[in-house]
């Protein structure tokens, strides 16, 4: 544990300042941990209650209820105060001795019990004492001085401190006196105000920093944004380069001068375009006879006839499989196809080789023998792939299997009524 020297606030370990004060803390000599009395418990909730009361007394108070001053409505008047005769002399007392700062002093006891719940001994300290007997005086003498109605003790404090010091300098000394109470009953000092003064401003210079670097920030790409639209801007309104003064026509370059007087002159006129002259192409005419020999007999419409459907649970089920198709194992019309593909360009002479010995084929590796399934083994993946599809109420089955090298492909048809979505 440790002690702050100026208040004897204890703190933690963790903890090298005073927070009320600033003050460097100084290490406790090990002491034996005090248990917390239970009369502390007791005697700050008698206290609380106390408050309580007094509060509940005095926004109840009722000048027609009997008290010292006052005999009541009668003997038989009902009394108005919450807390009953009691209250109604509390109340009376405490307006009649303070005056409107009577409505402190409830807060005043309330933080007394505060302190007695929270201190180890039952012992009450001077400096809290004189700090609570303090502040009562000094602030309802200074709600006398502004002219607020006050009761017996701010009268006599009020009349003879304007009979020595004024009115001005009554009110300064009871400031003093009551700025000075606030400190003997509480843990706050000068310093640790300007300390947490000067935090504040740190934090606010710090947030006032951060907004201006975030301002310039945003101001900075406002104005590249700026630059960036003025330079597209610049592109767009540039002159784009005249046209040139001739148009090339084949071989043969043309002014664009003759080309506007051809435009002018209408269809009649020709462009001169040098010597070439395109020949003219005449569309092709087909005679009667000719047509007529190449009419073609459509024959008359036949009815649509579809053939019945057959039903596929009658048909027993027969899977088609491909074999393997190696290499050379080509369609006869590719082959075809390649053959009548016409031979391409002459290449270039080659430099001629007839002296180079090619290398012996054990230098090649050996290649590895086809994997190849059995066939009972294709039908059995086609029936596990079957009732793996039924899992997600997929039926069907498998109509074909395309066995390949590499790759085998399953044909999986769905059962009627099944609907598939890309």
């Amino acid at each position: 544990m440790k002690v702050c020297p100026a208040c004897n606030q204890s703190y933690k370990d963790d903890i090298n300042f005073c927070l009320s004060d600033g003050s460097t803390l100084l290490k406790k000599g090990a002491e034996k941990p005090k248990k917390h009395s239970y009369v502390n418990d007791v005697l700050a909730l008698a206290v609380l209650a106390l408050a309580i009361l007094l509060f509940l007394s005095l926004i109840s108070h009722s000048w027609s209820d009997p008290s010292s001053d006052s005999t009541g409505a009668g003997p038989n008047a009902h009394t108005h105060n919450w807390i009953g005769p009691v209250g109604a002399y509390l109340s009376n007392w405490l307006l009649q001795w303070l005056g409107i700062s009577a409505f402190v002093f409830p807060a005043l006891v309330a933080l007394a019990a505060w302190r007695v719940y929270q201190s180890e001994s039952l012992k009450p300290s001077i400096r809290r004492v004189t700090g609570f007997v303090l502040f009562v005086a000094a602030l309802s003498t200074l709600t006398k001085l502004v002219g607020v109605q006050g009761g017996i003790i701010p009268e006599f404090l009020a009349r003879y401190s304007t009979a020595f010091l004024g009115w001005i300098g009554s009110t300064i000394l009871f400031a003093t006196a009551l700025i000075a109470s606030v400190i003997l009953l509480t843990n706050a000092t000068f310093r640790s105000f300007w300390t947490s003064v000067d935090l504040a401003k740190a934090n606010l210079l710090v947030r006032f920093n951060e907004w201006k670097q975030k301002r310039q920030g945003h101001a900075d790409e406002l104005a590249a944004a700026k630059e960036r639209s003025q330079k597209r801007k610049q592109k767009r309104e540039e002159v784009v380069a005249e046209p040139p003064s001739t148009i090339l026509v084949g071989d043969d370059e043309v002014s664009v001068e003759t080309m506007a007087a051809a435009a002018a002159a209408g269809a009649q006129g020709e462009l001169p375009l040098g010597n070439a002259a395109e020949p003219e192409i005449s569309a092709p005419t087909i005679s009667a006879s000719e047509r007529a020999a190449n009419a073609i007999d459509i024959p008359p419409d036949e009815p649509d006839t579809e053939a019945p459907l057959e039903d596929e649970s009658a048909v027993p089920e027969t899977i088609s499989i491909s074999p393997v198709k190696h290499t050379g194992d080509l369609d006869e019309g590719i082959v075809k196809d390649i053959e009548n593909d016409p031979a391409p360009a002459p290449e270039p002479p080659k430099p001629n080789y007839d002296n180079y010995m090619l290398p012996h084929p054990s230098f090649l590796t050996a290649p590895e023998p086809p994997i190849e399934q059995k066939e009972a083994e294709l039908r059995a993946l086609a029936t596990e792939l079957q009732e793996k599809t039924k899992e997600f109420n997929v039926t069907g089955r498998v109509v074909h299997i395309s066995q390949g090298p590499v790759v085998t492909t399953f044909e999986f048809k769905p059962d009627p009524g099944v609907s598939i979505r890309a």
